[in-house]
C-alpha cells in the first residue's frame, strides 16, 4: 500500500521508511498503529511475477529483471472490522478512472481489521483479466 495523502497527523506519524529490495531508495509504508484523528488515502499495488523494467526515464533506459515486482490495483471493495474505530471507504482518482483507492480514517481508540480486495492494472492502467486479491491487516488507532 502507498500513502498518497495525509490529513490531521503528520507523515512519520503514520508511515515508516523501508529501503527498497535491490536499490538505494527508500518507500513510505503504512504503520499498522494510527492516532485518532487521522485520515490517510492509500493506494494499492499487487506483487506479480514476471519479466519488468525498472529506473527507466528519458536519460535512462532502465534494467530489464525477471522477479516479483509491483503493479498498480483498484480497490474493488474495503470494510473495517471496527467502524466506530477506523472507517473505511473507496474514493475514484479523477486522472485514472479504473484506479481507486482506500480512505481510512481513525475515529477513536481500538483495534480494526480492515479486509481488502484489489484487481491487479495491466501498464495502461486498465483492469487486467487475472483474479482479485483478498486480504486482511489489523491497524490499531491509539
Amino acid at each position: 500500500m502507498e500513502v498518497e495523502r495525509v490529513e490531521n497527523a503528520s507523515l512519520d506519524e503514520v508511515t515508516q521508511p523501508r529501503l527498497r529490495a535491490g536499490e538505494r531508495a527508500y518507500e513510505r509504508i503504512l504503520l499498522t498503529h494510527l492516532p485518532v484523528g487521522a485520515e490517510i488515502a492509500v493506494s494499492a499495488s499487487v506483487a506479480r511475477y514476471g519479466l519488468y523494467r525498472r529506473g527507466g526515464s528519458w536519460i535512462f533506459a532502465g534494467d530489464r529483471f525477471l522477479g516479483r515486482h509491483a503493479v498498480w490495483a483498484a480497490v474493488i471493495e474495503a470494510s473495517s472490522g471496527s467502524p466506530d474505530s477506523l472507517a473505511v471507504h473507496i474514493e475514484p482518482i479523477p486522472d485514472r478512472p479504473a484506479h481507486n483507492r482506500m480512505v481510512l480514517r481513525a475515529i477513536r481508540p481500538g483495534v480494526a481489521r480492515i479486509s481488502l480486495t484489489v484487481q491487479p492494472l495491466d501498464s495502461s492502467g486498465r483492469p487486467t483479466a487475472g483474479e482479485r486479491v483478498v486480504d486482511t491487516v489489523s491497524i490499531k488507532v491509539q
